[in-house]
């Protein structure tokens, strides 16, 4: 499997596990943004959950330069 896939497969997954856990975070901390005159919204809606997807962004980075360095080094190795 190319590695882009299963960085956006595991980014994916990431996020779909983080973003309620942010929501969450973001009711019990008040970081919510209340509608007014001016916005669209008519419910409060959490402001920090860009957090998770920046979350799961970085892990699947991270997962995969480290898959990237073993494989590497195990390929040096065999040589």
């Amino acid at each position: 499997m190319p590695e882009y896939t299963l960085a956006f497969l595991i980014a994916l997954g990431m996020a779909l596990l983080l973003t309620p856990g942010v929501i969450l975070l973001a009711r019990k901390t008040g970081a919510l943004d209340a509608p007014d005159a001016r916005k669209v919204h008519k419910l409060p809606i959490p402001r920090i959950g860009g957090v998770g997807i920046y979350l799961s962004f970085m892990v699947s980075v991270c997962t995969i330069i480290t898959m990237v360095m073993i494989v590497h080094t195990e390929t040096i190795k065999l040589k």
